[in-house]
């Protein structure tokens, strides 16, 4: 199978391989978007409905859990990536020059900003794609 707008022999089109020629089409500086696509990305709000979402995810990094997945460089059995998590809920969102950004609240024993910024994407992740967190969440908290 070939993927989409690539050529069924040869690998080129027009001097370009395929996926040149895509990533060109893609990547084009002259592209100019609409007003009416930039109005509806600037002009986008979260509903309630998926910041509620976002705190039911949340709710499964709270207790004591081994964050070795968060944590570079440690072993699942290592007994200092065991950390214990208290609160973490969203705390609101606030526009800011038109950009909408969520706020959260974090309390936990001994967590650095880099095992934060990957439990929020790991969340994002999920609340995005709209996934169940409990296999993700069993996976990242198991060896």
């Amino acid at each position: 199978a070939t993927a989409a707008g690539a050529p069924a022999e040869g690998g080129e089109e027009g001097g370009f391989p395929w996926w040149k020629k895509r990533n060109q089409e893609l990547y084009d500086e002259s592209y100019q978007p609409e007003q009416e696509e930039i109005d509806r990305h600037y002009n986008y709000r979260s509903p309630p409905e998926l910041l509620k979402q976002c705190d039911k995810v949340l709710s499964n990094y709270i207790g004591s859990r081994n964050y070795h997945n968060f944590t570079s460089g440690k072993k699942p059995k290592d007994p200092s990536a065991r950390r214990y998590m208290s609160f973490f809920r969203w705390n609101g969102v606030k526009v800011v020059d038109g950009v909408e950004y969520a706020s959260l609240v974090v309390e936990g024993q001994s967590f650095m900003i880099y095992q934060i910024r990957k439990m929020v994407g790991l969340a994002v992740f999920l609340v995005r794609y709209n996934m169940e967190p409990g296999p993700a969440f069993k996976k990242a908290f198991s060896e």
